[in-house]
């Protein structure tokens, strides 16, 4: 009986092997197709290969605490704090919704670039990611925003998913899958209009570095700012968990990030080198036994739905903001809505 057992388990283990990798071979034969990734389509069925199909965890997790480096940006966090969406608990849930919502239409549903838009003929169900950026550019359209802070924000969501995954992620990204990723985001912030940006991976990263070293210094709308959303991080844990999750929080962030948000060092010995390693065990386990994701994680649904005439998103993340749907241009904060209806932007 037992000798049967080793050997299902031993069979299992070669068949892992032999498919634990197959998300990366299809990622490479699209991209064999279009090596210049001239064609945004190209880029975003394999950003959801790698992103969302290989490490959605991680991806999700790098791009939450990627909002705290943003927080720590003194004239970033002072514009948030004066709009209060991501001050008031009421408001910070919904806040966070729209704007995972509306990027998450922009990657996951595509039809925003050129190439995209011309095979979409029209369809307005194919021209999601258009809709989704037209809403995010009326509504930051109401602030006078520094290009450099928009380039900021864009270099978090290139640097962060690649740094986390680097540092946690059961296999090392490829050096195509972090050209897709650059491409992807770098088209989103030609897409909203952004001049300036970084041609190269390298330059984006040496940008983003430099920015943090001249601008991320402690003041008090940072520390604000980052509060409430660390209030709604900890939505669903019992609060005898919370001081540990403060802890937790400021063990995953390096030094200068804590010092720009007034985060003491954790005082649980050794709880950064702890939770390196179980996030290192995970990695192991993916790895080695468990097998590949066939579908990515999408929040967004693939069709609106025809009662409401709304999409519904498949999982909540913190707070059910939208329970029955959302149109994509209704996305936004209430302060922004008349009779239940988004005022024009």
């Amino acid at each position: 009986m037992y000798v049967y057992l080793l050997l299902a388990f031993l069979g299992y283990l070669v068949y892992q092997r032999s498919v634990r990798f197959s998300n990366l071979s299809r990622v490479k034969t699209i991209v064999a197709h279009d090596p210049t990734l001239t064609k945004m389509e190209t880029c975003r069925s394999t950003q959801l290969l790698t992103m969302l199909t290989d490490f959605p965890f991680l991806y999700t997790k790098s791009l939450e605490f990627g909002l705290y480096r943003t927080y720590a940006i003194p004239r970033i966090s002072t514009l948030l704090q004066h709009t209060r969406n991501l001050v008031d608990d009421e408001k910070v849930g919904r806040r966070y919704d729209d704007t995972d919502y509306i990027l998450r239409e922009a990657v996951e549903r595509g039809g925003w670039s050129a190439d995209q838009i011309a095979n979409a003929s029209g369809d307005q169900e194919l021209l999601r990611g258009k809709r989704a950026l037209e809403r995010l550019n009326a509504l930051h359209a109401r602030w006078s925003i520094p290009n450099d802070d928009f380039l900021y924000v864009l270099s978090v969501f290139i640097c962060e998913p690649i740094r986390w995954i680097q540092r946690y992620g059961w296999r090392p990204l490829d050096q195509v899958e972090k050209e897709v990723h650059f491409r992807t985001w770098s088209q989103v912030g030609v897409a909203m209009n952004m001049h300036s940006i970084p041609c190269t991976l390298d330059e984006m990263f040496a940008f983003n570095e430099a920015f943090e070293d001249k601008y991320m210094t402690l003041k008090p709308s940072n520390v604000v700012v980052s509060e409430a959303t660390t209030r709604l991080f900890f939505t669903g844990i019992p609060s005898f968990m919370h001081p540990f999750g403060r802890q937790a929080v400021s063990a995953l962030c390096d030094p200068r990030l804590r010092s720009a948000m007034s985060l003491s060092p954790p005082t649980i010995p050794y709880l950064e080198a702890i939770l390196g390693k179980c996030l290192s065990l995970g990695a192991w386990v993916q790895r080695h036994l468990l097998l590949p994701r066939s579908r990515p994680s999408l929040r967004t649904a693939e069709k609106v739905d025809s009662h409401t005439g709304k999409y519904v998103g498949k999982w909540v993340s913190y707070i059910d903001t939208y329970p029955d749907g959302y149109k994509i241009e209704e996305l936004g904060p209430k302060a922004y809505m008349h009779d239940g209806k988004m005022l024009p932007l």
